[in-house]
C-alpha cells in the first residue's frame, strides 16, 4: 500500500493514460537499473559509491548505516534518468509501481521500501532501500513531517 504525506495528496492525480511512449522508456531504463544493482555490504546498490565503502570509518563518516548507504547509491532523479523536463504525478507514479514490481520480481525474498518526492525544482527523485523495520527506515515514521510531496511503499 502507498502512503503519501499531506503536500503530495494536493498534487492534482486527475485521471491520466501514460503513453505507449513513456512507458517503453520507463520500462527499458527500469531493467537497466534492475540489471546494474549489485549487493554491496548486504546492500542492494545501483551506483558503485564514491568513497571507499570497505574502509568502515570512510563508510561511518559518509552515510552512517546500511540504510543510508542503499537510499545514497540508490537515488535516481526522473527528470535526469528519463531525459524528461516535466512529468506529472501519474507518470511518477507509473515508474514507482512499475519498479517496484521488476524489483520484487528479482528479488523476491527481501523487503523494500521506495520513495519518491517532488522536490522544490520540480524533479522527482526516487529512493530505494531493503526494509529492515520501521526503525530503520530512511524517512521519518510521521512523514507528514515533511514539507515536499513524498510517498513511500514497503513491499
Amino acid at each position: 500500500m502507498i502512503t503519501e504525506n499531506e503536500p503530495m495528496s494536493e498534487i492534482n492525480s486527475i485521471p491520466y493514460v501514460v503513453n505507449a511512449k513513456y512507458k517503453v522508456t520507463v520500462n527499458k531504463n527500469i531493467n537497466k537499473i534492475i540489471n546494474k544493482l549489485k549487493v554491496r555490504r548486504d546492500c542492494l546498490i545501483y551506483r558503485n559509491p564514491t568513497f571507499d565503502a570497505d574502509n568502515e570509518d570512510e563508510f561511518c563518516r559518509y552515510v552512517h548505516n546500511d540504510v543510508g548507504f542503499e537510499v545514497s547509491q540508490n537515488e535516481i532523479n526522473l527528470n535526469i534518468e528519463l531525459d524528461k523536463e516535466d512529468i506529472c504525478k501519474c507518470e511518477a507514479l507509473y515508474f514507482f509501481n512499475f519498479f517496484n514490481k521488476c524489483l520484487k520480481e528479482r528479488y523476491n525474498k527481501s523487503e523494500f521500501c521506495s520513495i519518491m518526492s517532488l522536490d522544490n525544482m520540480n524533479n522527482w527523485i526516487f529512493r530505494f532501500h531493503i526494509y529492515r523495520g520501521t526503525d530503520n527506515m530512511w524517512i521519518d515514521k510521521n512523514i507528514n513531517n515533511y514539507r515536499e510531496p513524498l510517498l513511500y511503499e514497503i513491499f
